[in-house]
């Protein structure tokens, strides 16, 4: 329970990755492609994570922030994983839910719900009512 060391290190990750973006062309042979797809995945997995850990410390600040930066990057990634969207809406809804920003929150929460349900065609009716009254 670190919020200010945490919210540096939130802050030095998004300086590096802003710096390392503003190369254009063919990136240097140290340098990492951030237009790759493994990168990509790779940056949208910390990110995420991130941006819950960012939530459970009350960083709300910065949970917006990198939420947005997760959207940017899932606009960019070529397969878009249903279970990384899915948290990302989960996260994005608890995000409004704090701000008091009801209807994003809500449709936050029914983007989630058509994720789950897309992604698991097993849940049961109890699952998809629990998730759909979050809304």
């Amino acid at each position: 329970q670190r919020p200010s060391e945490f919210k540096r290190l939130c802050d030095t990750l998004r300086k590096n990755y802003g710096e390392s973006s503003k190369h254009t062309g063919k990136p240097p042979l140290h340098q990492v492609d951030q237009n790759n797809a493994d990168t990509i995945m790779r940056t949208l997995e910390t990110r995420c994570k991130q941006m819950q850990i960012s939530m459970e410390l009350d960083l709300w600040g910065g949970a917006y922030m990198t939420a947005t930066e997760v959207c940017e990057l899932l606009s960019k990634a070529g397969s878009k994983p249903k279970q990384l969207r899915s948290k990302y809406y989960d996260c994005l809804g608890q995000i409004f839910w704090k701000s008091e920003n009801h209807l994003f929150h809500a449709f936050a929460c029914l983007k989630n719900l058509m994720f789950v349900k897309a992604a698991n065609k097993n849940i049961t009716w109890d699952e998809l009512q629990l998730l759909a009254s979050k809304a």
